[in-house]
């Protein structure tokens, strides 16, 4: 699946975010593996699959919006995705910075100095905390 769709990096970041949760939460957080993407295929890229005619097409997909048909939109779950896993978190210096999700754990790539008055960092017992 990752072989047919171009995934920028708001697409890509918003698939380890999903992966991040479903690895630690699970349900109601989708699985976005390659093998579950293409399993699902008919309900998350609709109706951008449809018009998709050639190789070409797929690569000018929106993945990052097509994913979002994935959220767990009934229950309101899905608004909790900013709360759970963090695009980006500010630390005291006011950077935003990016969450790196790629990995096992959530890295936060940031310049000692800049947490400097942080009372309290995310923690992790499996979600950020604040």
């Amino acid at each position: 699946m990752s072989a047919l769709l171009t995934w920028p990096p708001r697409a890509a970041g918003l698939r380890e975010r999903l992966a991040f949760l479903y690895r630690v939460l699970g349900a109601p957080w989708p699985d976005v593996s390659d093998q579950a993407l293409l399993a699902a295929a008919d309900s998350w890229l609709e109706p951008e699959l449809s018009r998709a005619r050639r190789r070409a097409d797929l690569e000018r997909l929106d993945t990052a919006s097509a994913l979002t048909r994935l959220l767990p939109w009934a229950g309101g779950t899905a608004g909790r995705l900013d709360e759970l896993a963090p695009e980006r978190i500010t630390v005291p210096s006011g950077s935003r910075i990016l969450v790196d999700y790629s990995g096992d754990r959530p890295v936060l790539a940031v310049k000692l100095q800049e947490l400097f008055g942080w009372a309290q960092a995310p923690r992790w017992p499996g979600v950020w905390c604040r």
